[in-house]
């Protein structure tokens, strides 16, 4: 705190005032920033636990989870576009309503409703 209105005194104050304001902006900075990235890695868990259970090939699974992230969906419309032109083709189609043999049914949604 400024005890006397010397101007070396206001001089030093403003010094430090400004070092300290600079250190906040840098932390806030790096905050935002680490927390940025915690939310992509949170949508790519996201994606691969719900890729998990499809029975697809680890590339096909692989290039899911790079799908960029807009919107509120998991996966967005790049999913959509996917599915509607393997509709389209003649390449093999995305397996559906396939069970794992080893999993009784039902069983997968229950992990994730509890």
């Amino acid at each position: 705190p400024c005890t006397s209105f010397g101007s070396s005194s206001l001089l030093t104050d403003v010094a430090n005032l400004e070092m300290r304001a600079a250190f906040l902006s840098d932390a806030l900075y790096d905050l935002l920033s680490a927390s940025t990235k915690n939310m992509a890695l949170g949508v790519v868990v996201h994606r691969t636990l719900w890729l998990q259970g499809w029975a697809a090939d680890a590339v096909s699974k692989s290039k899911q989870t790079k799908f960029p992230f807009k919107g509120p969906l998991l996966f967005g419309e790049d999913l959509d576009k996917l599915v509607a032109s393997l509709a389209d083709s003649k390449l093999p189609q995305i397996p559906e309503g396939v069970e794992d043999p080893l999993l009784p049914e039902g069983v997968f949604l229950r992990m994730f409703l509890r």
